[in-house]
């Protein structure tokens, strides 16, 4: 069961729309403090993808997300599985909201949003009858088209998954090629060192080689003349 759904704007919190259940749930002061932090800290500009509230009650879930400066949250019953898929339901609707307020040509929807006047609250209040359609719809887990939205987001999630393994094994070949570079390269600074000091050595020979030369006419000249 969808308990209550929250739209609200992102970088501060004002409220967009709220539709409530009629089976009134009390929520924990914990709940309350987190959901006042996600709507007022003014950091949700970026885009969240699915973040759960840790409710610290048995009785009640909440999940959010953000897209294109606006927040989406949901309180749900524990046994409602289908959280994610119901927000982005409400995210596409929403956006459709926006195109019919603002219209479809070259339209930065996070703009005006942001132009609301932070007394203009639940000024979309209208799009509480696309929520209550879609509550409907998400009513009766089993029925078949939700089956079938249950089954699409695990396939998304195992996609998501795979993906993030596939990073992870990249990573680490990533660091073992790092590593075997730093090792050749330490290799090849060992044998650059060693044959600098050749070098060094042969061009002080060949610049004292005249007086090595002098030295041994003159160690011979005293041998032959001693004998």
């Amino acid at each position: 069961m969808i308990f209550d759904t929250i739209i609200a704007r992102a970088n501060d919190g004002l409220l967009l729309c709220e539709v409530q259940s009629n089976e009134k749930v009390q929520l924990s002061l914990e709940l309350k403090r987190q959901i006042k932090l996600v709507l007022k800290r003014g950091s949700l500009s970026m885009d969240v993808q699915f973040r759960q509230l840790d409710s610290q009650q048995s009785n009640v879930k909440a999940v959010y997300k953000t897209s294109n400066g606006v927040c989406y949250i949901v309180f749900y019953d524990p046994s409602f599985n289908l959280a994610c898929c119901y927000l982005d339901e409400i995210e596409k609707g929403f956006q459709d909201e926006l195109q019919i307020r603002y219209g479809t040509s070259n339209v930065n929807y996070r703009s005006k949003l942001e132009t609301i006047e932070s007394n203009d609250s639940y000024c979309f209040q209208q799009f509480e009858r696309f929520i209550k359609k879609k509550k409907q719809e998400f009513q009766d887990q089993s029925s078949s088209k939700n089956l079938e939205r249950l089954k699409t987001e695990m396939t998304d999630l195992k996609k998501i998954m795979n993906e993030n393994v596939k990073l992870l094994f990249d990573r680490d070949e990533k660091l073992q090629d790092m590593n075997e570079k730093a090792k050749s390269l330490k290799e090849d600074s060992k044998l650059f060192k060693d044959k600098a000091a050749e070098l060094e050595w042969s061009i002080w020979f060949k610049k004292n080689s005249v007086w090595f030369i002098f030295a041994g006419f003159l160690l011979v000249f005293v041998i032959f003349k001693i004998y």
